[in-house]
């Protein structure tokens, strides 16, 4: 039985959670991927396949649309960088 409760007080309030302000899209893809931003900051997408290999490494600010044609079929993972930090991780399924 739960006797007490402790709250924790939250610590960096004023931080931003960028990883709500990009989004990636659609999920799953065929030809064409797309990031957008709500801001115009500089941003980096990494896309990585199944075995860690980067196989796009890109910067973009407000939108980028990245031609995925040459990419097989199947899952990859990519991390989207601002110039301190990965801001947003993910998996996306080629179809």
């Amino acid at each position: 039985m739960l006797n007490s409760v402790f709250l924790c007080p939250t610590i960096g309030l004023n931080e931003i959670d960028a990883s709500g302000q990009i989004k990636v899209f659609p999920n799953s893809f065929d030809n064409n991927l797309y990031f957008t931003s709500e801001n115009d900051r500089l941003y980096e997408i990494t896309l990585y396949d199944v075995v860690s290999r980067k196989v796009v490494h890109l910067s973009f600010v407000k939108s980028i649309s990245i031609n995925t044609v040459a990419l097989t079929s199947g899952v990859y993972m990519y991390a989207i960088h601002n110039k301190n930090d990965v801001i947003k991780k993910g998996k996306l399924v080629k179809r």
